[in-house]
């Protein structure tokens, strides 16, 4: 499972951008209204969109029928199986899923993936029933037939 290559593309313009503006404000551009506020505003939109070129380039997953491997941006990578899980639950919030492991581990799966109907098939199968609330099975099935959770709604 990857991000799709559009991630990729709005963190490459989102860097480029803010972090030209960035640039372009305190340098040729400066006049009044430079402040530290602007230059900050624009360097967090930069440092936010460096973020997502960071995840498309190193984040990944990869399913077994035993578990999930994977490599996350910020923490270590890992392993884990399938019956170690304690519970999956769908943040709609979010729009990510929360796979929670029996010794405390959280493994957060974003619905921008491919490869989340595999993904889902997979949790069905492997992961006890009771492991899931209702609405994240419901979710779960729709996912598998390949109709993941939106990301705008």
């Amino acid at each position: 499972m990857r991000h799709p290559l559009s991630t990729l593309a709005i963190g490459l313009v989102g860097s480029v951008f803010f972090g030209g503006i960035a640039v372009i404000s305190n340098t040729i551009g400066r006049n009044e209204t430079t402040n530290v506020w602007t230059t900050s505003l624009f360097l967090f939109f930069f440092v936010w969109s460096s973020a997502l070129v960071a995840e498309y380039l190193v984040a990944r997953h990869r399913l077994t029928p035993e578990g999930l491997y994977y490599v996350p941006l910020l923490n270590r990578c890992g392993y884990v199986r399938w019956s170690n899980l304690t519970s999956v639950d769908y943040a709609p919030v979010m729009k990510w899923f929360r796979l929670r492991t029996a010794d405390g581990r959280t493994i957060r799966l974003s619905v921008m993936l491919m490869g989340l109907p595999e993904f889902a098939r997979h949790v069905l199968a492997y992961v006890p029933a009771e492991r899931m609330d209702p609405g994240t099975i419901a979710l779960l099935r729709q996912t598998a037939a390949g109709y993941p959770p939106s990301v705008w709604n």
